[in-house]
């Protein structure tokens, strides 16, 4: 390569979120994005599942 390579959060890979720490944060902290994939495992009926995507993902 014969001109520098810039890049922006190479290695940054998806983990699906350990909802069970929700409870953790409270205030400006609230974790919303956590609550949202909450939610739509809540409105998917897949809460259940949601231990088993953590430990997949992690």
């Amino acid at each position: 390569m014969e001109v520098p390579l810039v890049t922006h959060e190479v290695g940054q890979y998806s983990v699906y979120p350990d909802l069970t720490e929700i409870p953790k944060y409270t205030g400006t902290l609230m974790p919303l994005n956590f609550m949202a994939v909450k939610e739509d495992l809540e409105k998917k009926g897949l809460i259940d599942k949601a231990p088993q995507y953590l430990q997949a993902s992690g």
